[in-house]
């Protein structure tokens, strides 16, 4: 009987340990009673929070709560009623002392949450369902103990993040943002970084000096321009994105990046790299745009892209010392007159494919139609230029090189020469092959 008492009594404490973990606000409350409990809510959050221990949960009602400052001391769960129904004119703040529990706010607007009352940060932090005016914090450090968890959000104006530091994960995915995005870290290293599902309503920039994890963007709808900045930085997957204004990425030392069915609705895909290896641009789509890149070595493939231009600009412009292959393209661009300038001096015209090179690997299968050359390369050594189609533009194909094999290409349609070579006098050309080519009906 003693026994049973005892067990009897230990299932109450239990009990009433549990009820004591939520904290009832409600702004309506004016009956002067105030304990926390759901029969008498605190009228202020802050009053909530004053009261909480380790663990607790706040459950706020609906209603306007004007309080500018709201200081969260222990590791807690914060949860209104509905965003556009529960309405803090406030920040909330973590303070620095907390530990590594997972700090929850969700279903309420407010005009920030800061990770840190400090230049560090420890806590994990997930916001989800929430309005905010801002999300911006600039924090020294952020520990590997955090996880940022930021989901299912509306954001008025911008999202910024900026760490020197930041051994952390970090989540930013089905987010509304009503202006810029922009995340900056001077060395980023031990976590992982997704960005995914968000609609952006300005420019996405990443900007990082070294950066040894994983950067992960996918599925977001980007209404300006996607910015990848980096002085070192490891592998990348930036895919199934839809972005408005073009694309920049640029690193002194990349170990490479997939950029893969994008859509870039009106602009360029720019990549400016020293030395760039495993990369590849694949699957995407250009209505109005192309892809330009520049490095000096370029192990980047880039393949199966559909790409248009309005003959503003070119297809596909590789500049480099070695490096850059382009195979199964399709590009289309208008027709395009010549600029007058002679061959060996025309590197302003508009091209389906237009190289500058010491070493240029090859192209294999494209299908390139219009402007004023289908491909014009201009490069020391050519690799392969075999199995690609140019049709209807002003010259085919121009190359200058010392080696090149130029095999079973279609050459159809332009309006002057379909092939013009120029082999360089001060080298052996033996190693120029031109074989089983079909070149007609031009000029």
């Amino acid at each position: 009987m003693k026994k049973s008492i005892l067990i009897l009594c230990s299932l109450l404490a239990v009990h009433y340990s549990l009820a004591q973990q939520v904290i009832y606000v409600d702004a309506s409350n004016n009956t002067g009673i105030e304990d926390g409990s759901s029969a008498h809510p605190f009228n202020t959050i802050n009053e909530g929070l004053s009261s909480v221990q380790q663990g607790y949960h706040i459950s706020v009602a609906e209603g306007t709560y004007p309080e500018d400052t709201l200081m969260i001391n222990h590791n807690i769960s914060i949860q209104g009623q509905h965003r556009n129904s529960t309405l803090v004119e406030g920040i909330f703040i973590l303070s620095h002392t907390l530990d590594t529990t997972t700090v929850n706010i969700s279903r309420l607007t407010c005009n920030n949450v800061l990770m840190s009352n400090t230049n560090l940060a420890v806590a994990p932090l997930s916001v989800h369902d929430c309005r905010l005016q801002a999300f911006k914090n600039e924090i020294s450090k952020l520990d590997s103990t955090v996880r940022l968890t930021f989901i299912n959000n509306l954001v008025d104006d911008s999202i910024h993040l900026y760490t020197s530091l930041c051994l952390a994960d970090i989540r930013v995915e089905n987010c509304i943002v009503g202006s810029d995005f922009s995340f900056f870290s001077v060395s980023l290293r031990d976590g992982e970084v997704l960005f995914k599902g968000n609609q952006v309503s300005g420019n996405f920039t990443v900007s990082t000096v070294s950066k040894k994890d994983t950067l992960q963007i996918y599925n977001n709808q980007i209404q300006d321009s996607l910015v990848l900045l980096s002085i070192a930085t490891c592998l990348d997957y930036i895919t199934d994105n839809n972005i408005g204004e073009g694309v920049e990425m640029s690193s002194v030392s990349s170990q490479g990046f997939r950029f893969l069915n994008n859509k870039v609705s009106n602009g360029r895909l720019s990549l400016t790299y020293t030395a760039i290896s495993n990369a590849e641009v694949a699957s995407n789509e250009f209505p109005n745009g192309g892809i330009d890149l520049e490095a000096k070595s370029a192990g980047v493939t880039i393949r199966e892209n559909t790409i248009h231009t309005d003959g503003q600009s070119g297809g596909i412009r590789i500049t480099s010392t070695s490096g850059g292959y382009i195979e199964n393209n399709f590009i289309t661009l208008p027709y395009v007159a010549p600029t007058g300038i002679s061959f060996e001096n025309d590197s302003s015209a508009v091209c389906g494919v237009q190289v500058f090179s010491v070493s240029f690997p090859g192209m294999k299968g494209n299908r390139i139609s219009g402007g004023s050359y289908g491909a014009y390369i201009r490069a020391v050594a050519a690799g392969e230029i075999v199995e690609n189609t140019f049709e209807e533009s002003h010259t085919g194909v121009y190359f200058s090189t010392a080696s090149a094999r130029f095999d079973s290409n279609r050459v159809e349609h332009c309006v002057a020469d379909g092939l013009v070579a120029d082999l360089y006098p001060e080298y052996d050309t033996s190693s120029v092959l031109l074989n089983y080519n079909l070149i007609t009906k031009n000029g």
